[in-house]
């Protein structure tokens, strides 16, 4: 829509402005011309917030007329209400009952920011200095809340709950990466959730694959077949890796390769740890029979194939070149 002109009429003290919306004609019209002004600053105004929507990356852009007048008008002042309106959400005080509650208030104040964020890219020039000062107070603001809490908490946090830590973390990371914003104090907590979220994944399976084992060892000895062949196995490594498995649908779910990373480092390590057992039983056990021995050696071969099928569904996730997977 663009504004044509001021046309004043010559019926009495009426005037008007005539708006062109290409094949659609509009009139305006009143008794004074400060009126039809204001008109004509709005639809300029509705004119531009459209615009800036449209050639959005989110499509969420807000009018900010307002904070770059703030903003030009006195930055400090308005740093200082934005860092005073996150802290209003994020007091020192608050306790949240749960994670879930932590993330619904940053989530709320992220995508305001995003939204302003937005708007400032498709200005001329971009106004990257009001995107600054959002991250130098209501940003901060919030990190320094999620590192207090996270510091509170940590120790009796589940692997349910670090997970969502690091799933929200890792989006709020994309998002600011769409905005040419980046972070270290956020990165640098992420790879902290990540690496914490593998210690209590090592610390839950190691226990349960070490129980596999000692129950492998009290079986039976079964028979399959294999490529054509009868040989010898136990139900060890099924049972190993159907626990690595529940594990690994719950990762890879969310597609975030710094988590599956720390995952699979686990596994390998538990493999490792479940062989070097294996083999210390063999070693201090005088008793096992050759059914079992011979088992044991197919088994490998097992853990083998089982290691491949993991690989699958992670090349189908495409978060790593083919040159990661292979090693």
């Amino acid at each position: 829509m663009e504004v044509d002109r001021l046309d004043f009429k010559s019926e009495g003290k009426w005037h008007s402005v005539n708006i062109d919306a290409g094949p659609k004609k509009y009139e305006f019209s009143s008794t004074t011309k400060y009126v039809l002004q204001r008109w004509v600053e709005a639809i300029e105004l509705a004119k531009k917030t459209a615009n800036e929507r449209l050639y959005s990356i989110t499509g969420t852009g807000k009018n900010i007329a307002k904070i770059v007048t703030q903003y030009e008008i006195d930055s400090d002042q308005l740093g200082d209400k934005l860092k005073k309106e996150a802290l209003e959400i994020f007091s020192k005080d608050k306790d949240w009952e749960t994670i879930d509650d932590l993330l619904e208030d940053c989530s709320k104040l992220s995508q305001e920011f995003f939204s302003i964020f937005d708007t400032c890219l498709v200005q001329t020039p971009p106004r990257k200095d009001i995107i600054k000062l959002y991250m130098d107070t209501q940003h901060v603001v919030m990190c320094d809340a999620m590192g207090a809490v996270w510091e509170k908490n940590a120790l009796n946090y589940n692997l349910i709950e670090i997970m969502s830590l690091c799933d929200w973390i890792f989006e709020y990371m994309k998002g600011l990466k769409r905005f040419g914003v980046s972070d270290d104090v956020i990165k640098n907590g992420f790879t902290s959730l990540c690496n914490s979220y593998k210690r209590k994944v090592h610390l839950q399976l190691y226990p349960m694959v070490t129980n596999t084992l000692i129950k492998d060892r009290k079986s039976e000895v079964v028979e399959r077949e294999k490529r054509g062949e009868i040989k010898l196995f136990t139900d060890g490594p099924k049972d190993v890796f159907k626990i690595f498995n529940e594990v690994l649908e719950v990762i890879l779910a969310k597609n975030v390769k710094e988590l599956t990373t720390r995952v699979l480092e686990v596994i390998h390590q538990i493999l490792i740890q479940y062989q070097q057992a294996t083999l210390m039983m063999i070693r201090a056990d005088d008793s096992l029979g050759t059914d079992f021995l011979i088992a044991q050696s197919n088994n490998c071969g097992t853990l083998f194939d089982l290691i491949q099928k993991v690989v699958e569904p992670i090349r189908k996730r495409k978060i790593y070149s083919e040159e990661e997977i292979q090693k």
